[in-house]
């Protein structure tokens, strides 16, 4: 979880969706772990975060942190948010409120 978190994502959510489909395929068992996510996104963490014991995270978890980090972002803004994550301002509400977060 860390990592995706920490992650930039200049690409912002298509980038982030990219790693995730690339770690299914490469995933090992029924979690997604950090071996599985594309060595820029490895590189970027090992750089900037040292210690490297991070636990495997859920991809429902890594999209829900996400937007909650461009929310806060945007200072709350769910138009500009929609914006940068690529997706439509109704797509942001129906995530949002999937995960109780309106």
């Amino acid at each position: 979880m860390n990592m995706l978190v920490s992650y930039p994502w200049p690409g912002n959510v298509r980038e982030l969706e990219n790693a995730i489909e690339r770690g299914i395929i490469l995933m090992r068992g029924t979690r997604l772990t950090e071996k599985s996510l594309p060595l820029t996104v490895q590189k970027h963490v090992q750089q900037h975060e040292p210690d490297g014991n991070r636990a495997p995270v859920s991809i429902f978890e890594a999209e829900k942190q996400l937007i909650l980090k461009t929310l806060k972002e945007t200072g709350g803004n769910k138009s500009r948010a929609a914006k940068l994550l690529g997706i439509t301002r109704k797509t942001l509400k129906n995530k949002l409120d999937k995960y109780d977060e309106s």
